[in-house]
């Protein structure tokens, strides 16, 4: 086991890492990808100082394809490398993916708000998260607002209450008021859990 883990941090990694750097985006796209089971073999360390920058690289790559993997994968990511340095280090990652200049990029990491809200702490929720869930709602796509709608309930018990009537009901409502169609059967489809306030 310890001849492994010397043979993947001295060979697989230095290549990955060039990989992750590769001039064709089908390339890093596939890197951002496997970040998760490169991260399950080595030890924290080695994942703090490798695999960390791999990953908060992919989430301003210049191809919208890897922004959108990493964007696909990120809680998974996340769970991979562990809670703290989710809360420390990759919370900053998944704010850029939600606020990407690329809708496709949005709505994928808009999809992840909830599950991505469960590994975070509820401070780092409310001052990162929200906003960015609150500029979403808005958003000039309507893939982006419809795969949101399809979410945004499902924060209120991580968030509890009093911050889910705060924060997430008036976007709620908002979403409900929408003027595509798509987008309010997504949020109609979550009624019951406005009745769980």
């Amino acid at each position: 086991q310890e001849m492994e883990v010397d043979a993947v941090q001295s060979q697989l990694v230095p290549a990955f890492a060039r990989l992750a750097e590769d001039e064709q985006d089908s390339v890093r796209l596939l890197t951002a990808e496997n970040c998760v089971a490169l991260a399950g073999v080595l030890p924290a360390e080695a994942t703090m100082g490798q695999v960390l920058p791999m990953v908060l690289n992919s989430t301003n790559d210049r191809s919208w394809r890897v922004r959108w993997s990493v964007g696909n994968k990120y809680c998974d990511i996340c769970r991979a490398l562990g809670a703290e340095v989710t809360a420390n280090s990759l919370c900053t990652g998944f704010e850029s993916l939600l606020q990407d200049q690329e809708a496709e990029v949005r709505c994928v990491a808009a999809h992840k708000v909830t599950d991505m809200a469960t590994l975070l702490p509820l401070d780092a929720v409310l001052q990162s998260i929200i906003p960015c869930v609150r500029t979403l709602a808005g958003d000039t796509s309507e893939h982006v607002r419809s795969s949101l709608a399809s979410v945004i309930m499902g924060m209120a018990p991580i968030l509890g209450a009093d911050n889910t009537v705060t924060h997430v009901l008036p976007l709620f409502l908002q979403l409900l008021r929408d003027h595509n169609s798509e987008v309010r059967l997504n949020i109609i489809s979550k009624l019951e859990a406005v009745s769980q306030l």
